[in-house]
């Protein structure tokens, strides 16, 4: 029957256009990412276990989208209002809603698409209604699993020519 891979997991959820929530656990780093389906779509991807970085914020101050002072506002004010951070930078016009969803979008793929890479993950189908994202796009599984593959096409000659993880090279 072969391993069950990531690949071929979301495969078969795609096959039975399964709702519910995907938990994967990543022994390299650590870290649980609950990968919210609804009938062959990906509808929110979340790092419920690990660094709990919001790598959103962190694309929004690196990119000058918002400055840092922002950020810690808008949590506050997110808390006080009991709704999300994304919520209340919208609503503060820190950034538009067409922005964020660019960046949302971003953080999915930085999310999800390392998965493939991975070996020895644990993964469980939770039979849970999905939470969706409402500034995410929602992402079909075969897009997703397109886009996984191709990228892993290029992987294999650009790890030959760097060589080593670990090398460093100097900038000319």
């Amino acid at each position: 029957q072969g391993e069950w891979t990531f690949s071929r997991v979301l495969a078969l959820m795609d096959e039975q256009d399964s709702t519910g929530i995907l938990e994967i656990g990543v022994p390299s780093t650590g870290t649980t990412t609950h990968i919210h389906l609804r009938k062959g779509y990906v509808v929110n991807v979340e790092e419920v276990i690990g660094e709990h970085r919001w790598i959103l914020g962190d694309y929004l101050v690196l990119s000058d989208t918002t400055d840092k002072r922002t950020m810690p506002a808008a949590e506050k004010e997110a808390k006080k209002k009991n709704i999300s951070v994304e919520d209340a930078l919208v609503a503060n016009k820190a950034v538009s809603p067409d922005i964020l969803k660019r960046f949302v979008d971003l953080q999915i793929s930085e999310l999800l698409l390392p998965l493939f890479q991975e070996e020895g993950l644990t993964i469980n189908f939770l039979e849970e209604r999905p939470r969706a994202n409402p500034h995410a796009t929602d992402l079909p599984v075969s897009y997703l699993l397109k886009e996984a593959e191709r990228q892993t096409e290029q992987w294999v000659p650009l790890q030959q020519q760097v060589g080593r993880m670990s090398a460093v090279y100097l900038a000319d």
